[in-house]
């Protein structure tokens, strides 16, 4: 005789690590073949549902093609219970409708506590006999549901029982284990009961990993919880925009380090909103200027507003929230901070506070901040509410659209007319001369030739169609480029096509706008100030204090 150590598979208990040991027993099952329902099943993932990503459709349909029987009973101590019983003479089930009803309005009323709890006789409907052989004492099912039944069948539980809401649902989202689970088993008892598919779309995401790609586990100790992050990083939003930033077809690397680089991007929206309720605060919708009535650079911030929410509505429609998260980054860093607002400031702050140059922009920051706080809602839900909240106050919105809440305000669609592709494509060239400018003042500064770009005087010497494209904007170089002065030559026909130069300035410095201009020093009585800010400065006193000045 030989006895000899063997490793071979044999299924385990999950929990005890033990070995199962199998026996055979009665089931209940549902049949997934009877009267070609596997196929109906199938022709509703192909025709009836839109999955996304579109291949996870390809991963339902062969899980389903290939499923065995639904084994709905399970032998455990606790659960829903199977609510069958069984004659006590001739063995087989009760399956009446009129002992369901019983059932279903005793579990109502009790829980289905009630049926460990009561006897038969408790139960059933008086009188009631097996219509088999006509014996009146009956046992009860032990068996519970499988608990995929029970989530099963939640469409049936919340949208058929709830006024307010609708079946099939929208939308159903879960990891991409749940083609297995909930997805399927939600479409076979809808199928089943209502010949309909449970649900119009199906969002299938990834799963939660650490920073290294290893699924986080309390025995590794690389998970942070939700509670952690919000009390870390100020707030649940960041943790929402964070979500927003990943592709979550794919697995979802979280760590402190990559929580620490959206904090940057929540930075930069929560500072554009600040940006546009401060430079708010003395105006009204009925002060709003028309559209053909703005500054071009006014109107071509509409147009980059329209390009923006409509790019931002499409990446939400499609459930790409890391396109709308790249949107929105763009937008603020290089649209808004880096481009707009750096431009608008001098107007802003020196000119007139009535004066149309300011209107003109603060219609557009108007037009802007309705759009973005709408944008941003669905995942900055707790910032956007804090700056409608504001907007009320500030009396920033119209009558049609005060609404207790941003969550009750409808999305927008830009105006057609915002669109305006002529002048976006125009305006391409000048904004690459600008970069050039930027790129020399930038040099400059590293240089030490100068400290601010209000410091520069910039001398551009160029030809052609650049030339030309300057020259018609001539009125907006020094706002555009963000420098004191701007001198634009003839360059040669030999040579680069454009040269810039950058030198400081000779100027005096205002002491309202920081511009250094000739005309600063030839007022008595203001010699501090620039001819534009003597303007403003003499009309916006009293006649007493001029006097006096």
């Amino acid at each position: 005789m030989h006895a000899e150590e063997i490793s071979h598979a044999y299924p385990h208990c999950w929990r005890h690590r033990t070995p199962i040991i199998f026996r055979a027993t009665e089931q209940w099952f549902m049949n997934v073949d009877k009267d070609g329902f596997r196929q109906q099943v199938l022709d509703k993932i192909e025709e009836d549902v839109k999955w996304i990503p579109e291949v996870s459709k390809n991963r339902i349909s062969a899980m389903v093609a290939q499923r065995p029987d639904w084994c709905l009973s399970r032998q455990r101590a606790w659960g829903v219970p199977l609510p069958v019983f069984y004659c006590e003479a001739c063995a087989k089930p009760l399956l009446v409708k009129e002992v369901f009803h019983a059932v279903e309005q005793l579990f109502a009323k009790e829980t289905a506590d009630a049926w460990f709890l009561k006897k038969p006789e408790e139960i059933l409907p008086e009188g009631t006999t097996c219509p088999h052989c006509g014996g009146n004492a009956f046992r009860q099912e032990t068996d519970i549901l499988d608990v995929w039944f029970d989530s099963g069948v939640s469409h049936a539980a919340v949208l058929e029982n709830r006024k307010e809401l609708k079946f099939p649902a929208d939308l159903y989202l879960e990891g991409s284990d749940q083609h297995r689970g909930w997805f399927q088993v939600s479409l076979l008892t809808a199928a089943a009961t209502t010949g309909k598919a449970p649900y119009k779309n199906v969002l299938t995401h990834g799963y939660v990993v650490d920073g290294d790609g290893r699924k986080m586990s309390k025995s590794l100790g690389n998970f942070i919880t939700a509670d952690e992050a919000i009390a870390r990083h100020g707030g649940a939003d960041i943790v929402r925009l964070w979500v927003s930033s990943e592709n979550i077809q794919n697995d979802v690397r979280f760590s402190e380090e990559i929580l620490k680089r959206t904090v940057d991007t929540y930075r930069r929206v929560r500072n554009s909103l600040r940006f546009l309720l401060g430079n708010l605060k003395d105006f009204t919708p009925d002060m709003a200027v028309k559209k053909k009535e703005q500054l071009e650079i006014d109107r071509l911030m509409l147009h980059r507003i329209h390009v923006f929410n409509e790019a931002c509505t499409e990446a939400c429609d499609a459930y790409e929230y890391y396109r709308f998260y790249q949107v929105l980054q763009n937008f603020c860093a290089n649209d808004l901070s880096s481009f707009y607002f750096d431009i608008l400031k001098d107007r802003l702050y020196a000119d007139g506070a009535d004066s149309h140059s300011r209107r003109s922009a603060q219609t557009t920051l108007w037009h802007l901040l309705h759009y973005l706080v709408r944008v941003i809602a669905p995942v900055l839900m707790h910032t956007a509410e804090e700056a409608w909240q504001v907007m009320q106050a500030q009396g920033l919105l119209t009558e049609k659209e005060i609404v207790p809440s941003v969550h009750l305000a409808s999305w927008l669609p830009t105006p057609r007319d915002w669109k305006d592709e002529a002048l976006g494509t125009a305006w391409k060239q000048l904004l690459e001369i600008r970069f050039d400018v930027t790129k020399q003042l930038e040099e400059a500064r590293n240089r030490k030739k100068i400290r601010h770009s209000y410091e520069a005087s910039v001398c551009i010497r160029v030809r052609g169609e650049k030339r030309s494209w300057l020259a018609a904007h001539r009125d907006l170089l020094e706002s555009l480029f963000v420098v004191s002065t701007v001198e634009l030559e003839e360059a040669g026909s030999a040579g680069p096509e454009m040269m810039i130069r950058v030198e400081p300035s000779t100027n005096k410095k205002c002491d309202r706008c920081w511009r250094m201009l000739p005309s600063v020093g030839k007022h008595e009585d203001h010699p501090g100030l620039c001819d534009r800010c003597h303007e403003v400065v003499v009309v916006l006193q009293p006649p007493e204090a001029a006097k006096k000045a």
